[in-house]
Order: C-alpha cells, then sequence, then structure tokens
C-alpha cells in the first residue's frame, strides 16, 4: 500500500484467497486508518503488521483488524517488532486454527520478556472459537488469571477442544482443576514409559512402573525436576546417573533392591520424598535421617534389629509427630525369628551393653598394646626419646649438672669449644654452621653463650691460662674430633684438661662430636680413645645433630631476650676485637683509646 492511500480509513479485501501480506502493505502513514477487514482468506501465520499503523492511542475508537475465518494456526515475528508502548489496536483471530498456548507466542513481541496477562490484553488479541488444545501450555496463563481483574474475564476467553475429556470445557474449569493441565513428552523419555510436564506439581513425571523391564535406572530422562516413578520392576541396586541431581521425588518400590548406599542419596541433593517399600533392604543408609520419616516409605523390607540400627527408632521418634499409630506398626525388623516394631527396639531388648562391652575391651587392648609398643621403644632408644621430649616440651628430666644453676657466677659460658686449631675446613665448619645454630637468635630455638678460642682469645696471653681459665667457667666443653685433632698435641692436652677438670669438679660435661670420617682404631690416647669407644658421642652426619646437641647443653628459654641482647653485644665485641688485633681485655680497659679500627 503506497503512500498516496495514507489517507485511507477502511480497508476490505475479505472473502479472496489471500495468503501472504507482506510486512510494508500497513506502514506507520496510515495514521487515519480505523477498519481493515481480511476475513475469509487464507492467512496462516500471524505477522504483528497491524501494530504497524501510528493511530493515536487518545483516538475515540481503537484501529480494528479482522482476521476471523482463515487459516492462521502460529504466531511469527519476521519483522522483529517489539512492543515499546500500548498500540491502540484489536486483533480479532477467532475461528481460526490456533491450538497449541506457549509463552513464546507473545515473548517474541516483548524481546523475550516473559508476558503477563496485562501484556496479552494489551496487544488487543481476541482468541476465541479456536481448536485449543489444553495442557500444560494454559498453566502459566492460568496463573496470570488468578488474582487480576481478568479473572472475571477467563470464562469467556478460551474453550477446549481437545483433548476429547475437555472438549467443551471453559478456560475457567482450570482455577479448580489446575493439575489437570499436562503436557506429554516424547523426547529423550525411556523406553515404556509414560513422560508428563505438570507445572502445578513441580515436576516432570517419569513412569516407568509396572513395565517390568528395567534392572537399574533409566539411561535418558527429559531435563527438568523429575518424579521417577519405577516400581514394580526387577531393580537390585541404584547406580550414578548424570540427571540424579535433577531426581525430586523417586519411587522404586516393589523391586530387588538390596543396598541402598549413602554416596547414591549424597547424589540426589533435591530429593525430598523417597518409596522404597517392598524390597531386600536388611538396614537403611545413615544419611536417610536427612529425611522426615512421613517422607521416606520402607515398610515391606526385612530389616535386621541389631545394635547398628538403634538409630532408626530414635530418627521414627523423633519425627512420628503427625503419624498415626496403625503406620508406626508398618515399619518392622526381624530379631531372633520374630517381628518387632522398630520404636519398641532399644538397647536393653537387644542386650547392645555387651557390644559396647566389647568395644571397650577392644578399644583398652589396642592402646595397652600402644603402651607396651611405646615402652619397648623407649627402653631400646632410650636417648633418643629424651632428646624428643626435651624438643617438643623442654622437659629434661635427671640430667640437669649442678653447674647449671642460673646463679653459678663462676660460670660465665655455656660451652667453650675445643678443636683443631690448625684446621682451615674446621674453623670454616664452626664459624658458619655451628655458631650460627648456637649463637643466632630465633624464635624456635634458644641462644647460647659460646666461647671460641679462635675469636676470643687475647693474642697477647698465653694460651694455655686462658685455656685453662676458660674451661673453668664453661658449663660445657665441646671437642669437635677429627682425625686431624687426634693428632694435634695441643687439642690432646687440651682435651685431657677438660676431662680431668669435670672428673674433679664434676662442675661441667665433656661433650664429643665426631666430625668427619674417623678411624677409632688410631686413636691410642686416653681418656680420648674410651670416650669415642665407650660413652655417647655425637656426629656431624646425624640428622639429629642439632635436636642432640640442645638437649646435652645447659637448659634455655627460646626467648631469652635479656641474654640474647647480652650475647650479641659480646659477640660483636669479639668479632671486632678478632678483626683489629686488639684483645678484649684491652677493650674492656677504661683508659684504652684506639683509633682507625674498621
Amino acid at each position: 500500500m503506497s503512500k498516496e492511500n495514507s489517507n485511507l480509513r477502511r480497508f476490505d479485501a475479505s472473502r479472496n484467497r489471500i495468503s501472504f501480506i507482506g510486512n510494508n502493505v500497513f506502514h506507520k502513514g496510515l495514521v487515519f486508518l480505523k477498519e481493515v477487514d481480511l476475513y475469509y482468506n487464507n492467512l496462516e501465520v500471524f505477522e504483528p503488521w497491524p501494530y504497524i499503523p501510528m493511530i493515536s492511542k487518545y483516538s475515540n475508537k481503537r484501529m480494528s483488524f479482522n482476521l476471523q475465518f482463515n487459516q492462521i494456526s502460529r504466531f511469527s515475528n519476521t519483522m522483529g517488532w517489539t512492543m515499546t508502548k500500548e498500540p491502540n489496536v484489536e486483533v480479532n483471530l477467532t475461528h481460526n486454527r490456533l491450538r497449541y498456548f506457549r509463552t513464546e507466542n507473545v515473548s517474541q513481541y516483548l524481546a523475550g520478556r516473559i508476558p503477563t496477562i496485562f501484556d496479552i490484553g494489551v496487544m488487543g488479541i481476541v482468541v476465541r472459537k479456536n481448536p485449543w488444545f489444553c495442557d500444560c501450555g494454559f498453566y502459566y496463563l492460568l496463573m496470570q488469571f488468578i488474582d487480576t481483574f481478568y479473572y472475571s474475564m477467563a470464562e469467556g476467553f478460551m474453550t477446549c477442544d481437545s483433548p476429547r475429556e475437555f472438549k467443551g470445557y471453559n478456560f475457567s474449569y482450570f482455577f479448580d482443576h489446575p493439575d489437570q493441565l499436562i503436557c506429554n513428552i516424547t523426547e529423550r523419555c525411556p523406553a515404556d514409559c509414560k513422560c508428563q510436564d505438570r507445572p502445578h506439581d513441580g515436576y516432570i513425571l517419569v513412569d516407568c512402573s509396572r513395565s517390568g523391564e528395567y534392572t537399574d535406572l533409566p539411561q535418558t530422562v527429559p531435563p527438568g525436576p523429575l518424579f521417577l516413578q519405577l516400581s514394580h520392576n526387577k531393580i537390585s541396586s541404584l547406580s550414578h546417573k548424570d540427571y540424579l541431581q535433577n531426581i525430586t521425588r523417586l519411587d522404586v518400590s516393589s523391586n530387588n533392591i538390596l543396598l541402598l548406599e549413602d554416596s547414591f542419596l549424597e547424589k540426589v541433593p533435591s530429593l525430598e520424598y523417597i518409596d522404597i517399600r517392598n524390597n531386600n533392604l536388611k538396614t537403611l543408609p545413615s544419611k536417610i535421617q536427612t529425611f522426615r520419616v512421613s517422607s521416606v516409605k520402607f515398610s515391606g523390607n526385612p530389616l535386621v534389629c541389631s545394635c547398628d540400627t538403634i538409630w532408626i527408632n530414635d530418627w521414627i521418634r523423633r519425627n512420628s509427630e503427625n503419624m498415626s499409630f496403625d503406620s508406626l506398626s508398618h515399619h518392622l525388623c526381624y530379631h531372633n525369628g520374630r517381628h518387632l516394631r522398630l520404636v519398641d527396639v532399644t538397647w536393653n531388648s537387644l542386650v547392645c551393653y555387651r557390644d559396647i562391652a566389647i568395644i571397650v575391651s577392644v578399644v583398652l587392648g589396642v592402646l595397652l598394646l600402644i603402651l607396651i609398643i611405646c615402652t619397648v621403644v623407649c627402653c631400646k632408644r632410650k636417648y633418643e626419646c629424651k632428646v624428643l621430649m626435651y624438643d617438643y616440651f623442654r622437659v629434661h628430666p635427671f640430667d640437669h649438672a649442678s653447674c647449671d644453676k642460673a646463679d653459678d657466677a663462676t660460670k660465665r659460658h655455656d660451652v667453650y669449644i675445643s678443636i683443631d686449631r690448625e684446621n682451615e675446613d674446621i674453623r670454616l665448619w664452626v664459624k658458619d654452621k655451628l655458631l650460627k645454630q648456637l649463637e643466632k637468635q630465633k624464635k624456635s630455638r634458644p641462644v647460647y653463650k659460646v666461647y671460641y678460642p679462635c675469636r676470643q682469645d687475647d693474642f697477647g696471653d698465653s694460651i694455655a691460662d686462658q685455656m685453662v681459665e676458660n674451661i673453668k667457667k664453661g658449663r660445657r666443653v665441646l671437642a669437635i674430633v677429627n682425625s686431624s685433632y687426634v693428632k694435634n698435641g695441643w687439642s690432646i692436652e687440651e682435651f685431657d684438661f677438660a676431662h680431668r677438670l669435670m672428673e674433679e669438679t664434676k662442675s661441667g660435661r665433656l661433650l664429643v662430636l665426631i666430625h668427619g670420617d674417623l678411624d677409632l682404631s688410631t686413636v691410642t690416647q686416653e681418656p680420648l680413645k674410651t670416650y669415642l669407644s665407650g660413652r655417647q658421642c655425637l656426629n656431624v652426619s646425624d640428622r639429629w645433630l642439632w635436636r642432640k646437641l640442645r638437649y646435652e647443653l645447659p637448659q634455655r628459654t627460646r626467648n631469652n631476650t635479656r641474654e640474647s641482647l647480652t650475647y650479641g653485644f659480646s659477640s660483636s665485641h669479639a668479632s671486632l676485637s678478632e678483626s683489629s688485633g686488639i684483645s678484649e681485655n684491652q677493650m674492656d680497659n677504661p683508659d684504652f683509646v684506639t683509633t682507625d679500627v674498621v
């Protein structure tokens, strides 16, 4: 229709054979158009071209499109029209072939939005006297009418033509029977089963009951929340399926199920109801306690009364407020050849205390065995056990020395280190490993006061005198023995003096640490030979070296801040002395002044 016809007020093309109308026939320029008659034609599809003319919505009369007695069976929108404002149009589609109502029929004109009854009313579509098939598609429309002023219009809104049981029923009939609006589903429906979309119940029913062919859950089912009915089949176990999370109701009664596992119930988180009556279950899964008893049907199973199933009694009692006596009487179990009501089964009736006594005896027996094993291990590895006790619990039983008392003013050092001073490898190991372990502040270990002659001896004084004086001031002497130590006369002399002093005064301990490979057959000097062969010696290769060393050294707290600060100053003092060539005694002298010390 060209723009020359923009003044057109009425268009009549009725009683022809028109089967198609182009999208541009009715355009926006037809502002005076009031009436279009296209009845008794052959139109098959409804396109939204009646809404294109821009007639004012304030007009006294709505624009009328009469499309009665055509062959229209579906709605389409190839022109891509979207309703953005309320149109002032009435479209009469009575006496056509519209059959199925689906929300997408209207949502395609609303940019995909789910339509309301108001949207349908605004579009002015009259769809009475069509051969409507009343199924689940009407349920959404029914819910739209409820609690609105359109409720009174429902009686004349639509009339059912099929299915046969609803033929001639008005739309208003379903206000009292919404559960009868269902859709049969064939896609993905298992063989010999009936599948229905039941929107009023909120699930898709998959009814395979009484087929007698199923030995497991079906492989495929329609998508959506499911009520799976599989009663009177040959199912012996319930295996995993991809759709388990969609099952809300499950009926597997009258099958051959031997065991229902907790793992299966964990895979059906949406399950609200389960019927497992008349199977061969001897017990119930503990996960069943998450359901109310009224949501679980389990009578007719040969349940066994045992101490392991006492919880079933508690579960039934907790959830039996609204259950009748007859209902409770159906829940039975077998014990010694007779039936018992599950609500009557107790610890006393089954003498379960004997089982408790057996369990307690077994537990005590296991604990006793563990205690015996621990005792044997402690006796065979007594020293290692004491080291562990000290490392984890700071417990140091029966190994205290009188010289370890904090108030012993004669003892200024925790440990005096004796080495072969000419061995450079030993000196590097002491500097890089040993001193860092003993002197470095760390939350997980104590800090010790160490006297290391290579670092702290005064160069101007007699080495022998300093050795004697500082060994006497030490609570421990740690001799680091290697192949060169046993050949060094001064080292052996230092060891002998430490041994004599400890034996005579009982004022300290002499510890031996073996470093590297040492052939004991080459050691002939006493008492070093006796120490190496008959006493507990530490070894650098021992993975417990630092634990054992801390156990043997005097006890120190892990966070003794004051001692750490004091020792830190003394170590810096000694390092400065060593690097500058100035003795500690000189640095302690208040009259001594030095310059250019780096």
